[in-house]
């Protein structure tokens, strides 16, 4: 399947237009949505950590479910950019 893909789109220069369009407008739509590169939950991650154990001693256990949270939301936008820089 994939060497049909390589075949079409190197025999139909138009579709390779059409390709790095659809490239740009996602790598667009990641800029969007995100807030900008890098992610602003990445930055909120890292300030996160670092105030990790006055959160620990004020809230106990229940700071470990923002932080999952955010380690997610952090880990899905880092997948989501490699998805686009693998292309």
């Amino acid at each position: 399947m994939l060497e049909d893909l390589r075949s079409i789109y190197i025999a139909h220069p138009r579709l390779r237009y059409v390709a790095w369009m659809g490239l740009v407008c996602v790598a667009i739509f990641l800029l969007w949505t995100a807030g900008g590169f890098p992610p602003p939950a990445w930055l909120v991650l890292i300030e996160f950590i670092v105030q990790v154990p006055r959160l620990w001693e004020i809230q106990g256990a229940a700071v470990l479910i923002p932080l999952l949270a955010l380690i997610a939301l952090s880990f899905l936008w880092l997948l989501s950019w490699a998805a686009l820089l693998w292309i």
